[in-house]
């Protein structure tokens, strides 16, 4: 049988010098075939003990010591698999084709979680989301290689995020759990995992929130605020444009006069939302487009951080108790401006371009809520 040898060399091409670093290569040998590997380790001459095979009076002597006591363990390893796989005869080509495999197999779990994230075709405000979540994972430190993928930990990092983090909300709760899930499926689906440990964890979804909206009051009010600050103004216009069509700011900020056509006498626009690239279909109701008419039909846009900020000035100027948000404009459109006027569940879907009636159906739920909860003020004063 034809066994691996392995030996540690520098300098194999003799151009070592004080002043002039070189190679520590892997001379890998079998069956009268000898190959090198280079180590990406490069010292100068009198940094390398010949006889041990070892790094010497150098700086980081110890750590590259360990890479290359690594890396020796690691093409032992693959030559196993190697063996395996292609029988007693297989080459040391087939066996430096595994480690260029290797290498960009991830380590450890979180490694190739933030690989996935950060390959993922996902939007800026998903991305977000998702970092959030895997921050918290490497927080808990609970799920450093793909063997802590157990039961027994998941169940841990939930209370992890409700003793540690301090979440309360079981919507909340449940989202971190749904993210995490997304990189453990993926880790399954590249042969990296063999068992789902949310196979016999269950997460209740709780109960939402609702959907935070400006009330036909509110609305009110800051429509008809007088503001002086220009910049504001603007801001406000915005945030109004949001509300008649019920535009994401992602939508928002892509919205183009020129997409529209005209169909008797309206102009609408028929488009794909940016988040989840579904449908929608919107007309441009008259105060949309007297906004646009202001601004020539081009908006003036600016980047979500700052619009958000702006809001909240703009939201104090008028006098109003909610922090204004650029989605809470969608959630006014779904509420006051649509289904409190009649628009039935079934179309208002068309018009947010959501996937599911059931997420469109959270509004008509904070709606009821809205009312039940003004008829309990009332009784408390007749």
């Amino acid at each position: 049988m034809n066994e691996l040898r392995i030996k540690r060399i520098f300098d194999r091409r003799k151009v070592a010098s004080k002043t002039k670093d070189a190679h520590v290569h892997l001379e890998l040998y079998r069956g009268r075939t000898r190959k090198y590997l280079d180590t990406g380790i490069r010292i100068f001459l009198g940094q390398w003990n010949s006889d041990l095979g070892m790094v010497v009076k150098h700086p980081q002597a110890r750590e590259l010591n360990r890479s290359l006591d690594e890396l020796e363990d690691t093409i032992k390893l693959l030559s196993g698999e190697v063996f395996a796989r292609f029988g007693e005869d297989y080459t040391l080509d087939q066996l430096l084709d595994a480690y260029q495999q290797d290498k960009h197999r991830p380590r450890n779990f979180m490694d190739f979680a933030w690989q996935r994230l950060e390959e993922r075709n996902a939007s800026h405000a998903t991305k977000r989301q998702h970092e959030v979540v895997l921050k918290a994972v490497e927080a808990s430190g609970l799920f450093v290689s793909f063997a802590d993928l157990t039961l027994h930990n998941v169940s841990k990092f939930d209370a992890w995020l409700r003793s540690s983090r301090g979440l309360s909300h079981q919507v909340t709760i449940h989202n971190y759990h749904k993210r995490l899930k997304v990189y453990i499926h993926e880790a399954i689906a590249f042969g990296l995992l063999d068992k789902d440990p949310y196979t016999s964890f269950k997460v209740s979804r709780g109960e939402s929130k609702g959907r935070r909206f400006l009330s036909k009051e509110e609305f009110s009010l800051l429509i008809e605020t007088e503001l002086l600050d220009p910049v504001l103004s603007r801001i406000r216009d915005l945030f109004l444009f949001q509300c008649y069509t019920g535009l994401a700011y992602a939508d928002l900020a892509t919205f183009d006069y020129k997409n529209t056509e005209e169909r008797d006498g309206m102009r609408y626009l028929r488009s794909q939302r940016h988040k989840t690239k579904t449908e929608y279909f919107i007309y441009l109701l008259p105060p949309a487009v007297e906004i646009l008419k202001a601004y020539n039909y081009k908006l003036p846009i600016i980047c979500q951080q700052k619009y958000n900020i702006y809001l909240k000035a703009v939201a104090q100027a008028c006098g109003l108790a909610k922090p204004l948000t650029s989605h809470m404009a969608r959630h006014t459109f779904a509420t006051t401006v649509t289904l409190a006027n009649g628009v039935p569940l079934h179309v208002l879907q068309k018009m947010l371009g959501h996937t599911s009636v059931k997420t469109t159906q959270i509004y008509a739920k904070t709606l009821a809520e809205d009312v039940q909860n003004e008829f309990q003020r009332l009784s408390s004063l007749v």
